[in-house]
């Protein structure tokens, strides 16, 4: 049975998530998912995101994490909310809005905000059954809701439960090599791609595992499904596989890269499609992923 999840948007989805259309009357509480896209394409701090239930796309949430906005309304919180009006009713607009708190818990923010427009059929009584509340204070007409995340406090212990092991090992990945290797070293790296920056087509001359730790990207093996890679995720690439894409996403992304060696052996990788004077110069070079 499909489930819902949350994703980055990609040239497959966007198409979609431009065509959903919302309950009638719906339309004149909320922007077309257009016009968000807009204006997240020229607000780097804004935090557009697709609902998937399954492979279908449901809805559309959009926020923004500002910190330093002098308009406390906009540090924060929910700009845009769009749901299917044929996957009304299935529980998407609370899941958007749960990953959301989830994502502001993750980057420390304690409070969230929300603004709607006034009026029967808006979305008034949603945002506040899910615990948002009035400040008092209007926006371009708009009542500007509030809620408080559970923020764990920096440094704070979790608190292990009474029979919990000591030490726990889960196999996040078991990654087959396809002949034995006389590994002599392992390298690791810690590599960083800018915002939206592709790394192109690359073969590299020996296995590389290794982990997300800020950011995102899409990751794609040539022929197989392209996924979307955030912190804590692993990936294996096969030596001599054609990676055809390692994209940095709308916020960069690091990684830490471990390359098992033979004797003799150097870590490098090559654009098969490209001559070397062709990569610009704000591209990962050669022996750079």
């Amino acid at each position: 049975m499909p489930t819902l999840s949350l994703a980055e948007l990609t040239p497959e989805t966007v198409e979609a998530a431009v065509k959903l259309r919302l309950a009638p009357g719906q339309e004149r509480f909320v922007a077309p998912v257009a016009q968000s896209l807009a204006e997240a394409y020229v607000t780097p701090t804004a935090w557009p995101r697709v609902v998937l239930d399954g492979d279908e796309v449901v809805g559309f949430v959009m926020g923004n994490f500002d910190p330093d906005n002098e308009v406390a309304a906009f540090r924060a919180g929910i700009w845009r909310l769009n749901v299917s009006a044929d996957a009304q009713g299935r529980g998407v607009g609370r899941f958007a809005v749960e990953q959301l708190e989830a994502e502001a818990a993750r980057r420390g923010v304690e409070t969230i905000t929300v603004m709607w427009e006034p009026g029967d059929g808006g979305p008034e009584d949603f945002y506040r059954r899910l615990g948002f509340e009035p400040t008092g204070e209007e926006l371009f007409g708009e009542i500007v809701g509030a809620k408080v995340v559970a923020v764990e406090p920096a440094g704070a212990a979790t608190p292990e439960p009474a029979a919990a092991e000591p030490v726990t090992r889960v196999v996040v990945q078991d990654a087959l090599l396809p002949h034995p290797l006389s590994i002599v070293r392992v390298e690791t790296r810690r590599i960083s791609i800018r915002p939206n920056v592709a790394a192109g087509l690359h073969v590299h001359n020996g296995p590389v595992i290794g982990s997300i730790e800020t950011g995102s990207a899409i990751y794609q093996v040539d022929g197989e499904p392209e996924k979307t890679l955030r912190p804590g995720d692993v990936f294996y690439e096969p030596a001599g596989a054609r990676v055809a894409r390692f994209d940095g996403g709308p916020h960069g992304v690091t990684f830490v890269a471990h390359f098992p060696l033979e004797a003799d052996q150097e870590a490098t990788l090559v654009f098969p499609d490209e001559e070397p004077d062709e990569r610009p110069d704000e591209q990962p070079q050669k022996g750079s992923v």
